[in-house]
């Protein structure tokens, strides 16, 4: 990877979150079947989150800690746990792409999946509570993500423009 300096390594932070060089953006995930990276010039996106989780391993009583109210409780393409698993996982590249920003930890009850769309490989995600002067309700709130079932793996991903 090539931004102008040669990165390496990529040392983690006290907060346990990759420390990446001022001038670059990125997120890091992995599964037992996958591993990725999404980088970025920072003069060209806010922040980028990308997430791979065990489509439908996320089990039905972990859902009070993952879902809001606002959250979607059904989907017809999707079974329960493998629409809570998608959920978990666009909440994850959410925080991940937004925390370099907010520079606070925020959870699960923060957001909502509003919308998933199967056919595109889409969702759409709301933050419901302030996270920051200019992130939440009354700020910059809304955010569209793009999610892709591979094998037994969902990847999501969520770029937050300038």
């Amino acid at each position: 990877m090539h931004f102008g300096t040669e990165l390496l390594s990529i040392p983690i932070s006290l907060n346990r979150s990759p420390d990446w060089p001022q001038e670059v953006i990125g997120s890091i995930s992995h599964n037992q079947y996958w591993v990725g990276a999404a980088v970025s010039k920072s003069e060209s996106l806010l922040g980028i989150g990308i997430d791979f989780e065990v489509m439908g391993r996320t089990k039905l009583e972990l859902a009070r800690y993952i879902r809001s109210s606002e959250d979607l409780k059904t989907h017809h393409s999707l079974n329960d746990n493998e629409l809570l698993t998608l959920i978990f996982s666009a909440k994850e590249s959410l925080y991940k792409a937004l925390y370099p920003t907010a520079k606070c930890f925020f959870g699960f009850e923060t957001a909502a999946v509003r919308e998933i769309d199967i056919s595109n490989g889409t969702f759409k995600i709301d933050l419901i509570s302030k996270i920051s002067s200019s992130l939440g309700p009354s700020g910059r709130f809304h955010f569209e993500g793009r999610f892709k079932v591979i094998g037994k793996s969902c990847l999501t991903v969520l770029e937050i423009p300038n």
